[in-house]
């Protein structure tokens, strides 16, 4: 899976220091601002924003959502939750 270098950020959930963002669909994609990201250390929903900082991410923004897409975030979150309880 190919990541992106991003400006250094926090999560605004855990403030995990942020500096790299991945596609979840492994398409290699940059992120860009309006794009969903997903913490890597408490799995927490977050947004891009203009200058590439993170903010949670809101109800409003989760129903852009299609139910696919939804789900596949949904999957990603848990995959993160079931690593982070092996550590």
């Amino acid at each position: 899976m190919k990541s992106h270098p991003t400006p250094l950020t926090t999560c605004p959930q855990c403030h995990h220091k942020i500096d790299r963002a991945a596609a979840q669909d492994r398409s290699g994609a940059k992120p860009t601002p309006g794009d969903f990201s997903v913490c890597i250390n408490c799995a927490g929903v977050n947004v891009f924003t203009d200058d590439m900082r993170l903010r949670v991410a809101t109800d409003g923004d989760l129903n852009t959502l299609s139910p696919r897409d939804r789900l596949e975030m949904e999957l990603g979150r848990e995959f993160i939750r079931h690593l982070n309880q092996k550590n």
